[in-house]
C-alpha cells in the first residue's frame, strides 16, 4: 500500500488502476484533455461522519 501520486495518469490508465491521487490525475488528464477544467481538491472531513466517507481525494 502507498500514498500520494506513484503512477501518474499514463501509467494509471495503463495499468486499469491505482491509489486514489493516481485516479484523480487520470480523471484530471481526460476532463482537460476535453477541454474541461479540472483541478485536485483537498479537504477535511468530520470523523463522525467518516462512514458516509467514500474517497479522500476529489478531482472537479
Amino acid at each position: 500500500m502507498y500514498s500520494g501520486l506513484r503512477k501518474g495518469a499514463e501509467e494509471t490508465y495503463h495499468q486499469g488502476g491505482g491509489n486514489d491521487i493516481d485516479t484523480a490525475s487520470l480523471l484530471i488528464a481526460m476532463l482537460r484533455y476535453r477541454k474541461y477544467p479540472a483541478r485536485y481538491v483537498s479537504g477535511m472531513y468530520p470523523k463522525k461522519k467518516l462512514p458516509l466517507m467514500t474517497g479522500k481525494v476529489l478531482a472537479i
